[in-house]
């Protein structure tokens, strides 16, 4: 049996199964074995045309071939396969392969998978700059979603009208959502982006497109609003989702847990510690208020005393001047004049007494 009439037998095998929830798995097993064949010179690329040629007769849909195309370029990374550009592999299938019997496809499959390859290896400037100079990102709502996701984790300002522009312009698909989710939690310089997290998930999880990356992101976006109780309960989903061998992917997991858990240690230890220098600055400053209120109460009432002595020696002089100006005799008047004298020293004598005792008091409550 020739190549072209291998792929054509699996091909019709795929689309027995097209309605099936996920057909591409049947794809990806079948192309595994030749990304592993795959080398660093790119002789081997014609997994990228049978992957077309396959989708094209057993009628896959688009999503499931953007769903095949990830897990594809995934592998090829795990591989250690350099990524070229769009037009390098392009030219290269064109040079190597036999089957162009749909050059749409061909074109639009290797624009996912260097999109992809490059999205996974988090190389944001070049996979902006391959996408901006791709006729088929003005159309494409995946590619669209990729300059998203470049934007984000540039950090670019135009990033979340850019993300409106696609959500209000293309219907979505759960790749697509995957790689819009994937672009949020880069997102760091949006005020909102924990709560995009949580919106965009729970649309997620309403429309079955859970998976351990879902939970992996809402861990994320809870523990970015405090709610470290929800977020610890989400990346123990994320963990009990994730399949064995993704030793990789467990360590990100793992990280975020280990995030968790230090960030509600150290908010506890910040809260005692807050509480205690909270507690000693209001006994300090209760005290102090309460120094204060003595004191007041000690000033007003030396005022109070001290005018009172005021008003008493008024009272005793003026009541002694007329005494004095209506005596009869020079006696009287020589008598009158040695009274307010003495009384007059007697008053200046208190006066002192009451303003030392108060300082006195002073000082000793001081000590």
């Amino acid at each position: 049996m020739s190549r072209a009439q291998d792929l054509s037998a699996f091909a019709n095998r795929i689309s027995v199964s097209v309605d099936e929830p996920l057909p591409y798995r049947q794809l990806v097993d079948f192309l595994a074995p030749r990304i592993r064949e795959r080398n660093r010179t790119m002789q081997t690329l014609g997994w990228i045309s049978a992957l077309a040629k396959i989708s094209a007769e057993s009628k896959l849909s688009l999503e499931s071939i953007r769903r095949a195309v990830s897990d594809l370029a995934w592998l090829d990374r795990a591989m250690g396969n350099e990524v070229e550009t769009i037009a390098s592999y392009r030219d290269a299938v064109a040079a190597q392969d036999e089957f162009q019997e749909n050059p749409a496809l061909l074109d639009l499959t290797i624009a996912y998978f260097v999109s992809q390859r490059l999205r996974f290896d988090f190389r944001f400037a070049r996979l902006r700059t391959e996408l901006r100079t791709e006729p088929l990102a003005a159309t494409d709502s995946q590619l669209n979603a990729m300059l998203v996701f470049a934007g984000m984790g540039m950090e670019l300002e135009d990033s979340a009208n850019q993300l409106a522009r696609l959500r209000a312009n293309h219907e979505l698909d759960s790749v697509d959502r995957d790689i819009v989710l994937h672009a949020l939690w880069f997102g760091t310089h949006l005020p909102d982006q924990a709560d995009q997290i949580l919106l965009l998930s729970d649309e997620m999880l309403a429309k079955g497109d859970a998976s351990a990356n879902v939970y992996f992101r809402r861990a994320f976006a809870f523990r970015r609003q405090g709610r470290l109780e929800h977020a610890m309960r989400e990346i123990n989903t994320a963990m009990d989702l994730l399949g064995p061998g993704a030793n990789d992917v467990h360590q990100d997991y793992a990280r975020e847990r280990e995030l968790i858990s230090t960030t509600g240690i150290l908010r506890a230890e910040i809260k005692a510690t807050v509480d205690e220098q909270l507690s000693g600055a209001l006994s300090v400053l209760d005290s102090r208020a309460r120094t204060a209120e003595e004191s007041v109460s000690r000033s007003l009432v030396g005022l109070v005393e001290v005018l009172g002595l005021f008003i008493a020696l008024i009272g005793f002089l003026g009541a002694g001047a007329v005494t004095l100006f209506s005596s009869q005799s020079f006696a009287q008047q020589i008598l009158m004049v040695v009274v307010l004298f003495v009384g007059s020293i007697g008053f200046f004598l208190t006066l002192r007494f009451v303003v030392r005792s108060d300082v006195w008091r002073r000082s000793k409550k001081r000590r």
